[in-house]
């Protein structure tokens, strides 16, 4: 199971949507998620869940004590929630006194069967430098850290960036700086472009291209306790996770899918059947979820050759159909 961990030293960057947009976005796509919620806040939660569970949850992860996990309603995909609130203040408390305390979620994390169990955790940490994103950065593999694009921010980043390098040197974690993300763009706005150039020049590789740009109808989506409903959002999305598996940050593929090869005959039929399906599509019939773009001839080949590939690499694996079309037509 790969750990990422999405922190940031300031609050309001963006980063428990970036967690709960890129759960639902990888549990959508085959995988199964843990969404660890390691703010007392508990909005990763209460965005997914609705209420937060009593009892268990993160807390008691930090303390070495279980892994309590309840299952996202169906629309969120494959995807677990080991729940936040106000008792993961409490657990902090606790930590200050006990030796080695930091290490005890990752210890929890590596308990055979939650292991197993997942292909990807994400967790969704407190816009501090407290001893639940100490506990967090301990137990990740790698630091995902969301930044808006303003000076605040930016010093936020500083204290994040100190923080993993004071855990690699003092504990000993493995961890490492998965990369910086930009969120909540807007070309509309010089600012946007000034951090970037700025980050880029410090950070070269590290700043991702692919930047979560503004979306004024995003931020209705906790209030209704679903995964995002703007395209365009959905869009950034899809592309952060084709940038983490290029980056070798998250697995191509579910251990828990079974994969079979598919016979010339096969792929011959696949594609065919990819053929009409695609036609059907231009033709409108699927408009409701192409929306109302209009698409160059260059875009539709383009659109085409890719539906191909992955629409046989998706009859290959079995995986319900309807999963591929949410993949497919919201990217």
């Amino acid at each position: 199971m790969t750990v990422l961990a999405l922190a940031c030293a300031k609050g309001g960057v963006g980063k428990t949507s970036a967690a709960v947009n890129l759960s639902a976005t990888l549990a959508h796509r085959g995988l199964r998620v843990l969404l660890i919620d390691a703010d007392p806040q508990a909005h990763a939660t209460r965005w997914v869940l609705a209420t937060v569970p009593e009892g268990g949850g993160t807390a008691e992860a930090l303390l070495g004590v279980g892994t309590t996990v309840t299952p996202a309603p169906a629309l969120w995909g494959d995807l677990h929630v080991m729940h936040g609130g106000p008792r993961i203040a409490v657990a902090e408390a606790t930590l200050a006194s006990e030796v080695g305390g930091e290490a005890l979620l990752r210890d929890s994390l590596r308990a055979t069967a939650t292991r197993a169990a997942y292909d990807v955790a994400i967790i969704d940490t407190a816009p501090s430098t407290g001893l639940s994103t100490v506990a967090a950065l301990v137990a990740a593999d790698a630091v995902l850290v969301p930044v808006l694009p303003g000076y605040l921010a930016l010093h936020g980043l500083a204290q994040i960036q100190s923080l993993i390098a004071r855990v690699q040197t003092r504990l000993g974690a493995a961890v490492t700086l998965g990369g910086v993300l930009l969120t909540q763009t807007d070309e509309r706005h010089s600012v946007t472009d000034e951090v970037r150039q700025m980050l880029r020049r410090d950070l070269g590789d590290r700043l991702y291209a692919t930047e979560i740009r503004v979306s004024a109808p995003a931020k209705a989506d906790p209030a209704h306790h679903r995964p995002g409903s703007d395209a365009r959002s959905r869009r950034d999305y899809v592309a952060l996770w084709h940038e983490l598996m290029l980056r070798g940050l998250i697995p191509e593929r579910s251990k828990h899918t079974e994969y079979r090869e598919l016979s010339e005959e096969q792929q011959a039929r696949v594609l065919a059947e990819a053929g009409d399906l695609i036609r059907a599509y231009y033709r409108g019939i699927l408009s409701a979820h192409a929306g109302e773009e209009v698409f160059s001839i260059e875009q539709q080949l383009a659109h085409r050759v890719m539906f191909h590939r992955n629409w046989l690499d998706w009859r290959r694996t079995g995986i319900n159909a309807h999963l591929f079309w949410d993949w497919f037509f919201f990217q």
